[in-house]
């Protein structure tokens, strides 16, 4: 996302992922939880203002109502990150690399596959040391980019544990 990249649970080059794009999630989940953060689906108006398809713009900043000073520190630090125009709150998201398009109102991104995204989720399952020991699957591999958490924790034994959330037997 705007050059930033994102890590890889399964190895490889830059792997280990940009250390700023963790702190870019963590910019905008903060904005995302103050009510500062929307995405829109929105026609885009073309520079001879005539419409344009649909497109999906990121309003940073969204209320200009009661600006904490951490949410505008939040603000400023995504502007700066994604190397943003700070005179504007409305950016489209563009599909491409970062050189495919560096004006300060475009965010360029690029997404995984649906299949990298269920890989990446799947190496970092965890999974029982019986399990790994006779042969069924391979090791965890562990967080990157900061995580504090897997994103899904399976556990396997003869019985279910109180409190769990789902349960197939």
């Amino acid at each position: 996302m705007g050059g930033l990249q994102n890590g890889n649970a399964l190895g490889g080059e830059n792997s280990a992922g940009a250390p700023g794009f963790f702190e870019l999630l963590r910019a905008l989940r903060r904005l995302q939880l103050a009510g500062e953060l929307n995405v829109e689906s929105r026609e885009a108006q073309g520079g001879d203002g005539k419409s344009s398809p649909m497109g999906v713009f990121l309003v940073i900043g969204a209320t200009t109502s009661g600006e904490s000073p951490q949410t505008a520190a939040d603000v400023a630090r995504v502007r700066k990150l994604l190397r943003l125009a700070s005179n504007t709150r409305t950016y489209e998201l563009v599909y491409g690399p970062s050189s495919t398009s560096r004006k300060g109102d475009k965010i360029p991104i690029v997404t995984r596959s649906v299949l990298g995204i269920l890989t990446d989720l799947g190496a970092q399952v965890q999974v029982p040391v019986e399990r790994i020991s006779d042969g069924s699957t391979t090791p965890t591999v562990g967080l990157i980019g900061g995580e504090t958490r897997p994103t899904i924790i399976i556990h396997s034994g003869q019985r279910a544990p109180e409190n769990t959330y789902v349960s197939i037997a």
